[in-house]
């Protein structure tokens, strides 16, 4: 039984964002494209090209914006100047200013890429300021943490925004260790039933999707694209990075949920078994978790433009 069959109507909201499936084209020096960045599509230019370890990317201009706001990416943000990716770039759109998101609508930063908020505004809205907290329950469950793992979040947002600290990769163990070794867990309790692989496939699959896109910090960028776009062999996120970066996807799932076209019975499900994962992540915090992050380094944050 695939994984897709519970999360299906979860990881489409991601896949139509950041999978470029169907959409494998070339892209030319000049030509108007779409650029996937977060849950949103944004309208940009193709400067030029580079290869590197057999790797296309793609510089790339956001329409409106200045220069300073220029960045490199793969094939796999960008989409054809089509009706049908200017359609999903309304939907997506649509979404994040429906009146059952969590912002006031009357943000006038709402639909910009992150880093090109006002520094003021960036703060809460990217998730830089802020820890992030668990999102609140709905009529399906909700993720119960204990205060060791709230407390790790907060720590885990410190290290990174406060101290410039990094998560030292690749993880051991990774979050797809992490969830081997739970349902081997399960196992010997007797609980791990088919629903149980499922979500765990299910949410090693979303991680690798949703990294990229919702679970990093702004300071965590370089080392993301160093590790992830900078091999020459495709790297799978949920092979390097580890329990931290797992436990702010877990924090987010109510919320992705409640959005998702994934029926009630199975949210009930997923949250049912994610709160037996959030009690596998506390009984074993000592050794999944790190207790200090490493120093960044001096070029690191020359690099990031932190002070």
């Amino acid at each position: 039984c695939r994984s897709g069959r519970i999360w299906w109507g979860v990881k489409s909201e991601m896949t139509a964002v950041e999978g470029n499936e169907g959409n494998k084209f070339d892209f030319e020096t000049g030509e108007k494209v779409f650029v996937s960045h977060g849950n949103l599509l944004y309208e940009a230019t193709v400067l030029h090209t580079e290869v590197k370890n057999t790797v296309t990317r793609f510089k790339i201009h956001y329409l409106g914006w200045k220069g300073k706001w220029d960045e490199v990416v793969k094939a796999d943000r960008l989409r054809k100047f089509t009706e049908e990716s200017a359609q999903l770039k309304k939907n997506l759109l649509r979404k994040i200013i429906s009146p059952s998101r969590v912002r006031d609508r009357s943000d006038p930063d709402i639909g910009l890429p992150a880093k090109m908020r006002k520094s003021h505004d960036r703060k809460t809205s990217a998730g830089d300021g802020i820890p992030p907290t668990p999102a609140p329950s709905s009529e399906q469950g909700s993720i119960a943490l204990h205060s060791t793992l709230k407390r790790q979040l907060i720590e885990d947002w410190e290290f990174i925004t406060k101290d410039h600290k990094l998560v030292p990769l690749p993880r051991d163990p990774s979050v797809s260790s992490l969830l081997s070794t739970w349902l081997l867990s399960n196992s010997r309790r007797g609980i791990a039933d088919k629903a149980c692989k499922e979500v765990a496939e299910g949410l090693r699959e979303y991680f690798d999707i949703a990294l990229g896109t919702m679970l990093l910090y702004k300071f965590e960028r370089i080392q993301y694209n160093q590790v992830i776009h900078g091999s020459a062999v495709a790297v799978k996120p949920s092979k390097v990075y580890g329990a931290e970066h797992l436990l702010r996807l877990i924090v987010k799932l109510p919320t992705l949920l409640v959005k998702s076209r994934a029926s009630d019975e199975k949210q009930t499900l997923i949250f049912s078994k994610m709160n037996d994962l959030t009690k596998f992540l506390h009984k074993n915090g000592k050794l999944v978790f790190l207790p200090e992050y490493s120093p960044a380094g001096e070029d690191y944050i020359a690099k990031t433009g932190e002070e």
